[in-house]
């Protein structure tokens, strides 16, 4: 009997996966499209990022640190009178306020 030869690939292992499995040291945060990622090419990205945009992450700290202000709202409570009027059906307390706006 005749067998087709294996397929060529750089690795002997037949996926990702099973490379991590295999190897000696598990220490792999996650894998991209063949290739597994190391915590170690994480940190030099991250450092890498950090020295490229500085200047924009110092920016972006600013504006956390910075207090928000707060809106308070005011309301107004409006009598009957000239601007709001409450009509000859409605009968109307001078002391009871007929409208309020905030």
């Amino acid at each position: 009997k005749v067998r087709p030869p294996k397929p060529l690939s750089a690795s002997a292992f037949r996926s990702p996966f099973e490379a991590l499995m295999k190897s000696d040291e598990g220490h792999v945060i996650g894998m991209g499209y063949n290739t597994l990622i190391r915590d170690c090419q994480v940190e030099w990205l991250e450092e890498l990022f950090n020295s490229k945009f500085q200047q924009y992450l110092e920016i972006e700290d600013d504006l956390e640190n910075k207090e928000e202000t707060l809106s308070c709202a005011k309301f107004h409570f409006h009598l009957p009178g000239r601007t709001f009027q409450t009509g000859t059906e409605l009968k109307a307390e001078t002391d009871t306020p007929v409208a309020f706006s905030v």
